[in-house]
Parts: structure tokens; C-alpha cells; sequence
């Protein structure tokens, strides 16, 4: 299982950039998203709510991201073949 950072489209709500997070750990999630300890973090989708958020989870990424500000973002956690 990987975690993505995923930028949407706010008006059709379409997948536009999908980033893999490789080095994202659980510490870090609820640290950047204020997960409480007792809330399960995998295998969940999370809405990041601020642009802020977004910026914290990109130090975490292999390959450079681009921040859209126009676009929703989400955390999302799945396994790619």
C-alpha cells in the first residue's frame, strides 16, 4: 500500500495530479492532519483541508509537486499492479 497526494478538479471533480508519497508515514499523517490516536489511518482516503496541509506532505514525495491551489486535495492509500 502506497499513499498518493491527489489534486482533483473542484468543478468536475476529476483526478488531474496523483503524486506518490513514498517516504509518508502514520506519525506524520496525524501530525499534518490532526488524525487522533484512536482513529484507524490506513486504509483511508483523507481530505486536506487547507493549502498549508497540502504543503506539508510535500517533502514526502519522490518526485517534485506541482501545488495547484485551484484543485481539492486528498490523501489517498491503495495499492497500484
Amino acid at each position: 500500500m502506497w499513499w498518493y497526494l491527489q489534486g482533483f478538479d473542484r468543478a468536475t471533480e476529476q483526478l488531474v495530479h496523483e503524486y506518490r508519497l513514498t517516504r509518508l508515514n502514520e506519525p506524520a499523517i496525524r501530525a499534518i492532519l490532526n488524525v487522533d490516536d484512536d482513529i484507524p489511518v490506513e486504509p483511508f482516503d483523507f481530505d486536506i483541508p487547507t493549502v498549508e496541509a497540502v504543503r506539508a506532505f510535500i517533502p514526502y514525495a519522490d518526485e517534485p509537486i506541482a501545488l495547484d491551489e485551484t484543485l481539492l486535495y486528498q490523501l489517498g492509500c491503495y495499492a497500484r499492479a
